[in-house]
């Protein structure tokens, strides 16, 4: 049976679970940072302009996206004694293989470092039928004319290491994890796991499928982004849903 993608629909939610106290850029040692004064000045898919005070001093950070979202340039400002902004130092942030690489330059001077993927853990688990109803509400209600209700098929979880990322530089790394997210809403759960200066991000992905017979003839799969282990604080969901035909 021939099968090609007819309906593709996306939606995405970012949640506002969590208390934003301390907000500012994550650092490799949190409890020798103090931030404070997050402010968002100005944003779109593409760009990204915020503020935040840290240890008694006060800085910028300018982000502008690649066009396919694997790349982010940042120009990173530290205000002055005259009460103006000038340059501390540039990054570019980037996708390459399983690794995020990120390059600074600073005082004429480039180090680059280079952040592996984890591998995600698959938890395979018997087929079993789950309440089509919850399914669609999920998805936005897509109806789609199948023999089968939705039945579970399986689980992938892991987790990325966010600490000493911007805000640009985070939502690449989400976006390359669920790459039918939207851009605007993986900047705001990226702002939003900024904000709270989560060390890391937790990943739950799950796939259902409509049968007819043995042949699948619709996907969906949903995303779920934590910032605890415990996965409890959910900052948002993805969900995609594919329908197939002859």
């Amino acid at each position: 049976m021939a099968i090609k993608k007819l309906i593709t629909m996306v939606s995405m939610m970012a949640l506002l679970l969590v208390t934003l106290v301390n907000p500012g850029e994550p650092s490799a040692k949190v409890e020798s940072v103090q931030k404070s004064n997050f402010q968002m000045i100005n944003s779109s898919d593409t760009y990204l302009e915020y503020s935040f005070d840290e240890n008694g001093e006060s800085f910028k950070i300018i982000e502008e996206f690649d066009d396919d979202f694997k790349g982010v340039s940042s120009e990173i400002y530290i205000k002055n004694s005259e009460g103006n902004y000038e340059l501390f130092s540039e990054q570019k942030s980037t996708i390459e293989d399983n690794n995020l690489v990120i390059e600074t330059k600073k005082d004429n001077k480039i180090n680059t470092e280079k952040f592996e993927f984890q591998t995600p853990q698959i938890n395979s688990e018997e087929l079993i039928k789950i309440d089509s109803k919850d399914a669609q509400l999920l998805s936005g209600e897509v109806t789609i004319n199948a023999v089968t209700d939705w039945i579970y098929y399986d689980t992938s979880k892991y987790s990325d290491l966010v600490t000493k990322f911007t805000i640009g530089a985070i939502s690449i790394l989400i976006a390359s994890r669920i790459p039918w997210a939207l851009a605007a809403d993986v900047t705001r759960i990226a702002t939003l796991a900024y904000n709270i200066f989560a060390p890391n991000l937790y990943y739950t992905i799950l796939w259902y499928y409509k049968w007819d017979g043995s042949v699948p003839v619709a996907e969906m799969k949903i995303a779920y982004v934590y910032s605890d282990s415990q996965r409890t604080n959910q900052l948002g969901n993805a969900i995609l849903t594919t329908k197939y035909m002859d």
